[in-house]
């Protein structure tokens, strides 16, 4: 009888502390995601509007208009140092619009952005890095028309996202293949979902990872993988 109890009640403090470990471990993660500290300090770059960004290795490439309105706009390379810093090159006016992304991959970048401040006529560079924290850029070419593009990139393919019009509607994709002269062989536009202000990311030959508002306003945010 004596052991039998003695035996229970080893089973029982074996099932307690098996929660307490499973307790504790789920507040460590708890704790440690809530007190996440791997950013680096905020610091100042430049001044202007409609900031974008992209990063292959040390490497960093932002473009960025000049201000609140369509008008010149203006690119960044930079390198990122161990103290979470980035020794930022100087910065050089690219072309004239509005809203422009960018992609990143090994030594070569694309950029996209609207033609004006509102709906209407889309258009692309390809350029090459230089050693001295500049880009040749290819000449800009109109792709499509809408509104927020997108774009992201690998060694050959690119792919770009869309809203078809200045509002929440309709968004459209396309792929591309890179080519040996600086452009983009663009294959068709194709309309895959329904929202605002998609972005895109690609990593490796074939996933894409796309985000976007449901609607016009703050609110839902929905996300698809392709």
């Amino acid at each position: 009888m004596f052991i039998a109890i003695r035996a229970s009640r080893k089973a029982v403090f074996g099932k307690l502390f098996f929660l307490a470990c499973l307790s504790l471990a789920a507040s460590t993660a708890s704790a440690s995601a809530n007190g996440f500290r791997g950013w680096g300090q905020s610091y100042k770059y430049d001044w202007g509007w409609n900031p974008s960004v992209a990063q292959d290795y040390t490497t960093v490439v932002e473009v960025h208009n000049g201000s609140g309105a369509a008008g010149p706009m203006w690119y960044h390379v930079g390198q990122v140092q161990s103290n979470n810093t980035i020794a930022w090159g100087p910065s050089y006016k690219y072309d004239w619009g509005w809203n422009p992304s960018v992609a990143l991959y090994g030594k070569t970048v694309v950029e996209v952005h609207n033609g004006s401040g509102a709906a209407g006529p889309m258009w692309y560079h390809v350029g090459q890095l230089q050693s001295n924290t500049t880009i040749a850029w290819g000449p800009s070419y109109k792709y499509d028309w809408g509104w927020n593009p997108s774009v992201a990139l690998n060694d050959k393919i690119v792919v770009e996202v869309h809203n078809g019009s200045g509002a929440a509607g309709p968004m459209w994709y396309h792929v591309g293949q890179l080519q040996s002269n600086n452009t983009i062989a663009w294959g068709p536009s194709y309309k895959y979902d329904w929202g605002w202000n998609p972005s895109v990311a690609l990593d490796g030959p074939t996933t894409v990872v796309e985000v976007h508002n449901g609607s016009g306003a703050a609110g839902p945010m929905w996300y698809h993988v392709g």
